[in-house]
């Protein structure tokens, strides 16, 4: 049936309650397809059988207009000042009423959007999140480049802010990969759902866009719960432009993550060569490898692949919350893995010691992961929904609703010494996260390496609700106070002489002593303590399953204070936030945490822009005077006034 001009009869007005007439009237608007502007009405015409008794004209779909009625026979849709930003059909009904009932018809007229000249050009911003920053040399200088949004921003590295060149972007940047290829210099830039952007470098004052190229992923035969407790079984999902989140590279190959599927790898030069990407044939990149590694338990799937580091032969993958995942990056089969959730000897995190497998329905657990399955969504969802029993156990709800957030695996590092290896794992609201790797390089898929946890640094609590919104008894799914705690925790790590360098959203830039042996060193100085309030598993957002660290506020006149933990042993420096949220950083190669002027990390502020910061001395009593920033990036050019009009602040 045409969605345009269709003479909608009674055979349909009954599906909408009309009474049996039988085919009496029809309706037509004319025109009944036209552009927002073009016209400033739309004539509805009916004809009918008989003398009704009564009219009603009225408008039962789209956005509203004005409907002027001029007998059973004709009505006119006023369309002047009405806009639109997508396509819509407005729907009309006439009612006509006879002694013996009422006739109905319906019909339709499609309006599309003219279209919209963007008033500050194509592809322009105000502002912008900070999210992704990379370093590179040039002509013996340290360079940045970083995102605000979807713009690029390239700079030089020093204590007095240089100029910054600028480069505009299709998609929200999600990770920055420098490389050097066929002597010229790249970054390759993963922009979500639009794919993978190529920036030439080769005199990064003026960068330009070389290519932008999107991934298509496939997968068959899944298997889920909807919504309603239904389990879909052979269900299909696939796109043309799977949200790319990060990329690694050994010079001569692209690893490729991609929240909506998992792992693409390609040749540097499917990208690089100078005739341009090599395409399939639905025009997007050349894949030689790809290897799906979600899990589908509900309607949406958990570990997305959030960070890449290729070690030792070894891909490294942050598995947001399906925790750490180690591949071999040739055949993309798993080969090693460790998940807070799921580790039993872990008892301060989120679900204190519980054991998955003992909550779960016998067998309701999925076989590669350990994770709750499709068979306990669809248990639970039944049996709590619409009156249903409020006292079993709900493990799938409960990690999928809030407790994911504290287990939410979004960046990591690898450090190799004399006698182990170690990975760190920025774990959200989970903390940072220490485990033994040791003998990963031979680890294959027939004999896999399960880490083993060695210790942890806990994030900082998000600000929120105090209890849980709504009734657990009432519905499955409401997100108790979830909102404050997606973005929260600790976001990325790396590793340096020793020393844990990190980021968390509330407390910025964090480093810790003792990376070399946290099992040893991280642990507060009068361990074990009590967080406990007295309340048992309210912990949205307290502490009270920590007892290795003091989670006391320490300034306790500030609702907003970071704990007191991080003013002492193993901390080292907590800048705070510092112009914005603390977010994604990068060590420059000469780090010197002993001196000032030198710029030691590059700190994204998430909303706020980029901070160079100076750590300047580790030693100092005061924690203010341990750090500088000696220069701020805003997102924007904007300058604040005060109400007398004299300049206050950059605005970002």
């Amino acid at each position: 049936m045409s969605r345009l001009g269709t003479l909608v009869t009674c055979a349909l007005s009954l599906c909408l309650g009309a009474s049996a007439f039988g085919q009496r009237t029809t309706l037509t608007a004319t025109p009944d397809d036209l552009v927002e502007g073009s016209l400033p009405r739309i004539t509805l015409q009916a004809q009918y059988l008989g003398t009704p008794i009564d009219h009603l004209w009225s408008q039962i779909g789209g956005p509203r207009v004005e409907l002027i009625a001029l007998g059973p026979s004709q009505a006119i849709a006023d369309l002047r000042g009405l806009e639109v930003a997508v396509d819509v059909d407005l729907t009309f009904q006439l009612s006509l009423t006879y002694p013996t009932g009422v006739d109905t018809a319906v019909v339709s007229a499609h309006l599309r959007p003219v279209d919209i000249s963007p008033a500050l050009g194509e592809n322009a911003q105000i502002g912008g999140a900070t999210t992704a920053v990379a370093t590179f040399p040039y002509q013996g200088d340290d360079w940045v480049i970083f995102n605000v949004g979807g713009r690029l921003n390239v700079t030089p590295v020093g204590v007095v802010q240089d100029r910054v060149a600028e480069l505009q972007l299709s998609g929200f940047v999600r990770d920055i990969l420098v490389v050097e290829y066929r002597e010229s210099r790249y970054a390759l830039v993963a922009i979500g759902g639009e794919g993978i952007a190529v920036v030439g470098l080769e005199d990064p004052t003026r960068p330009r866009l070389v290519d932008t190229v999107t991934v298509d992923y496939l997968i068959r035969g899944l298997t889920y719960t909807e919504g309603g407790g239904a389990i879909l079984v052979d269900q299909e999902k696939s796109g043309s432009s799977g949200t790319i989140t990060a990329l690694e590279t050994d010079g001569r190959f692209l690893w490729i993550a991609d929240a909506d599927f998992g792992l693409h790898r390609t040749r540097l030069a499917a990208l690089l060569d100078p005739g341009g990407p090599s395409l399939e044939r639905n025009g997007t990149l050349e894949i030689d490898h790809e290897a799906y590694v979600l899990q589908y338990a509900g309607e949406l799937p958990w570990g997305a692949p959030l960070a890449l580091r290729l070690v030792n032969g070894r891909l490294f993958v942050a598995r947001q919350f399906l925790g750490l995942g180690i591949y071999d990056p040739w055949s993309l089969q798993r080969v090693g893995e460790y998940n807070l959730y799921t580790d039993v000897a872990m008892t301060e995190d989120w679900f204190l010691d519980m054991d998955v497998r003992r909550e779960v329905q016998p067998g309701f657990l999925d076989p590669d992961t350990g994770m709750p399955d499709h068979r306990q969504a669809s248990y639970e969802i039944e049996n709590t929904q619409g009156g249903g029993s409020t006292s079993i156990a709900t493990p799938w709800a409960d990690f999928e609703r809030y407790g994911k957030y504290y287990y939410n695996a979004q960046d990591l590092d690898v450090a190799e010494y004399a006698d182990r290896t170690i990975a760190y794992v920025a774990y959200g609201l989970g903390g940072l996260v220490a485990v033994d790797v040791t003998g990963f390089e031979t680890a294959t898929a027939a004999n896999p390496l399960s880490a083993t946890f060695l210790a942890y640094v806990p994030g900082v609590p998000a600000h929120g609700p105090d209890e849980f919104i709504g009734s657990h008894n009432d519905n499955i799914f409401p997100h108790f106070g979830a909102g404050m705690l997606k973005e929260a925790g600790v976001i990325d790590v790396e590793v340096r002489d020793g020393l844990a360098f990190y980021t968390d959203h509330f407390a910025g830039l964090v480093i810790l002593r003792g990376a070399r042996v946290p099992d040893r060193r991280w642990v507060g100085a009068n361990a074990p303590y009590d967080n406990d309030d007295g309340v048992p598993g309210d912990h949205v957002p307290d502490y009270e399953f920590v007892t290795s660290f003091d989670m006391s506020p320490w300034d306790p006149t500030d609702h907003e204070s970071l704990p007191a933990w991080m003013y002492e042993h193993p901390s080292l420096l907590v800048t705070g936030e510092v112009g914005g949220h603390g977010n994604s950083m990068a060590l420059l190669p000469r780090v010197d945490p002993k001196s000032a002027g030198d710029v030691d990390v590059a700190l994204c502020l998430g909303a706020g822009g980029l901070d160079f910061v100076d750590v300047l001395d580790l030693a100092a009593p005061a924690m203010n005077d341990r750090f500088s920033i000696p220069v701020y990036f805003p997102t924007t050019d904007e300058i604040g006034a005060a109400p007398d009009g004299t300049r206050t602040q950059t605005i970002a």
